[in-house]
């Protein structure tokens, strides 16, 4: 991708050379950056990338309660507030299995995150693995995401009230 500039003495500060190589060059053409940073790199701008803390996988930088990691598994933006729902409401008096739907990076593309739907009747808990249906997928225009849709049975004991569901990814 870019050039790395070296600064290097060669014989005791007599001289000092100074050398442009490129990323390849120095891993002998491997990638060494993740799809994770690859991300990083093409979403936040170079001041951003600059800034302390921005790169972190919590960094939240327009603090809408997701990541930088939560925001790369959904396919999210970390400049935008709210583009990546992480937490559901389900209205009181809604009866029987609900559809939730929800993007995702493709496991070929990001291999070790998983995507795991649990359930509660209040946002604070206490959360319980929900039960879903088989998940059907439909791949996104973009090549890296897909969507998802599933049916989640409403939590034991939540009677005619609301429940909540939220999507929980591990491995980002």
């Amino acid at each position: 991708d870019g050039d790395i500039a070296l600064l290097f003495e060669k014989d005791g500060y007599q001289s000092i050379d100074f050398v442009r190589v490129s990323l390849s060059e120095l891993t002998d053409g491997a990638e060494t950056r993740t799809d994770y940073e690859n991300w990083l790199n093409s979403t936040l701008s170079v001041a951003e990338r600059m800034t302390p803390g921005h790169l972190s996988r919590a960094a939240d930088l327009e603090s809408d309660g997701l990541g930088n990691g939560a925001e790369y598994a959904f396919g999210g933006d970390p400049l935008q507030p709210g583009d990546s729902p992480h937490l559901l409401a389900i209205p009181a008096g809604t009866a029987g299995p609900q559809p939730v739907r929800y993007r995702r990076r493709l496991a070929a593309l990001s291999p070790g995150l998983s995507y795991h739907l649990d359930s509660a009747t209040s946002p604070a808990g206490p959360w319980t693995p929900a039960t879903v249906s088989p998940a059907t997928t439909v791949p996104d225009l973009d090549g890296i995401h897909e969507q998802v849709d599933v049916l989640v049975t409403p939590p034991a004991g939540v009677g005619a009230g609301a429940w909540y569901v939220r999507i929980r990814v591990e491995g980002v």
